[in-house]
């Protein structure tokens, strides 16, 4: 795994973020591999605070709601698993909670019908808001 903190990796993924907030956007394909380096990056808390530092997530998100060739259900669901592996940990779970991308997936969950988001969707958001109840019991 040690690949994916490789600095020509990281220097790969900065391009395609690029790519994603230009008109001509890349393709399903692309953005998937992505999501999926992202989420294996995202894993660790450490890891996740670079990225967020650098506004990857906001972009890839705007990325995909914004460019129609990539509404397709694969990038949906690796963008799910990509937030779930960012809800694992507190940071993520503040970042979740700060920029409301928690309500992205019920989105996903409501308008599209695949039966695997559907399941990602679902244990995304039981996950989520178990860990926010108890982050709100916590600080009662």
């Amino acid at each position: 795994m040690e690949f994916v903190k490789d600095p020509e990796t990281l220097a790969w993924i900065d391009e395609i973020v690029k790519a994603f907030d230009e008109k001509s956007a890349i393709t399903p394909q692309v953005a998937n591999f992505t999501l999926k380096l992202l989420e294996l990056l995202c894993q660790n808390e450490w890891d996740f605070v670079s990225i967020k530092e650098k506004g990857i997530l906001e972009k890839i998100q705007l990325g995909i709601s914004k460019h129609p060739e990539l509404q397709k259900p694969s990038t949906k669901l690796s963008h799910l698993q990509l937030l779930r592996a960012i809800s694992k940990h507190s940071i993520g779970l503040h970042w979740l909670r700060q920029t409301r991308s928690w309500l992205l997936v019920i989105e996903y969950y409501q308008k599209n019908g695949t039966i695997y988001i559907m399941r990602e969707a679902s244990c995304f958001l039981y996950d989520v808001l178990t860990k926010f109840t108890e982050l709100m019991k916590d600080e009662v």
